[in-house]
């Protein structure tokens, strides 16, 4: 999972994002594409996707919604997300403890 966060200021996480799903959920690692896997409920037009994608780490990772942002992949499924406010090490525990 480490290599899916980069530990700059601010912290970079690679993900790979499923939409128009039954639930928000963090699902995996993926170690071939090096990104976290996570589906989203919402589906991807309009921005609605992203939205929701930044309230449920927002929730998740316990850090303000105005700290997250789409470094890029805005119309991708595969995004770089800019985490402001917290370190590496406390994005990857708090991720580990949804993954279990």
């Amino acid at each position: 999972m480490k290599d899916a966060i980069k530990n700059q200021n601010p912290v970079l996480i690679d993900l790979s994002i499923s939409t128009n799903k039954n639930q928000n959920k963090i699902k995996k690692y993926n170690k071939w594409r090096k990104r976290i896997e996570i589906d989203i409920k919402e589906k991807a037009s309009q921005n609605r996707a992203n939205q929701e994608l930044k309230n449920f780490l927002s929730e998740k990772l316990d850090i303000p919604i105005d700290d997250i942002r789409v470094k890029s992949g805005r119309k991708s499924s595969k995004k770089t997300l800019a985490l402001y406010g917290k370190n590496k090490q406390e994005i990857i525990k708090k991720l580990k403890k949804q993954l279990k």
